[in-house]
């Protein structure tokens, strides 16, 4: 396998990790000198030490994701074509799907990768217009994304489109990544979503690179979220959001969300436990331990022993090896 981002820190890499150290120590310097005395403020900081580095991993991960990758495709609505045996309305998509199930079982996601038999983009209805971006029926071996991916400048983001069109996929693979509570098989399949990005991101794709570090983010901000509720300080994440990672109209979109789960928040802080902090303590643990994720797939030996196909996180491990200190600081 090739890998894109080796041992060694690029000159653009490096620039980013300046940034982010210079901001670790600034909070740091903050927290000195706010608290009075030496000793206080040492302890100030060894308690708050996973906030600061979920922080400024979170910043990290932003910073490589980059902006926006415009999705300008070919979609041909209600009007299907045929391709290698996937009926679709986005030719992008079957290349995609090409090049994303082989990976699966090179990245021992799944024992035999399958491919849809359709996917496709289609409008949601009602609120899952706004909330939902794809799903996947595995009884009919089919996927779909909305379509808000292709008529919405919000939604427009070949980042986001790949990691859905990813995730959609791991759930047709069976086993682990659609059986048990919703909350367990969505931890798997995201985790493994991230991991086949990495694989990808290694192998040479600049895009999955992109999608790697944009889901990555979207994980430890939550986390970081969440950290920040459990501390009592929970309105800073939107200031520190606000100042940092959103433009005026992310801010915007972002407060009308807010408005519109304020009627049910104990849904969205399930939401966020159960599909965010948990596929976000798989990885690392097995980026930080090597713990590898059971897929609950059975497969078999060239000798025929069966044995339950485990994941490992090495891809993932790569690409996150210059913030592993960090890492271990946000257990």
């Amino acid at each position: 396998m090739k890998i894109k981002f080796g041992l060694s820190v690029s000159q653009e890499e490096r620039s980013v990790l300046t940034r982010i150290l210079v901001i670790f120590l600034a909070v740091l310097w903050g927290v000195a000198i706010l608290t009075p005395g030496v000793v206080a403020a040492k302890n100030v900081v060894e308690e708050n030490a996973a906030l600061l580095s979920t922080f400024a991993i979170a910043e990290y991960a932003h910073l490589r994701a980059g902006d926006p990758i415009p999705l300008d495709v070919e979609y041909t609505e209600q009007k299907p074509i045929n391709v290698w045996g996937m009926q679709t309305n986005s030719p992008w998509l079957t290349t995609w799907v090409k090049k994303i199930v082989p990976a699966f079982g090179y990245e021992k996601v799944c024992a035999v990768p399958k491919y849809p038999r359709s996917i496709g983009f289609t409008p949601n209805p009602g609120y899952r217009s706004f909330h939902i971006a794809g799903f996947a029926r595995p009884f009919l071996a089919d996927a779909w994304l909305n379509e808000r991916f292709l008529i919405d400048g919000r939604w427009n983001d070949a980042r986001d489109a790949l990691a859905t069109l990813t995730h959609e996929l791991i759930h047709l693979q069976g086993g682990g990544y659609i059986v048990g509570e919703p909350e367990e098989f969505e931890n798997r399949t995201q985790a493994a979503t991230v991991e086949t990005l990495a694989a990808m991101c290694n192998y040479g794709e600049e895009t999955a690179c992109r999608a790697f570090w944009q889901e990555y983010e979207g994980y430890t901000r939550i986390v970081f979220r969440l950290m920040l509720e459990d501390a009592g300080h929970g309105d800073w994440y939107n200031r520190i959001a606000n100042l940092l990672w959103r433009d005026s109209m992310d801010e915007r979109a972002a407060e009308k969300a807010s408005r519109f789960w304020a009627e049910d928040p104990d849904q969205l802080d399930y939401i966020y436990r159960a599909y965010y902090l948990g596929p976000w303590k798989i990885i690392q643990d097995g980026v930080l331990l090597d713990v590898p994720q059971d897929t609950g797939i059975m497969n078999w030996t060239t000798l025929g022993e069966i044995y339950k196909l485990q994941m490992p996180f090495d891809d993932t491990g790569v690409l996150l090896r210059p913030v592993r200190l960090l890492l271990w600081w946000s257990r």
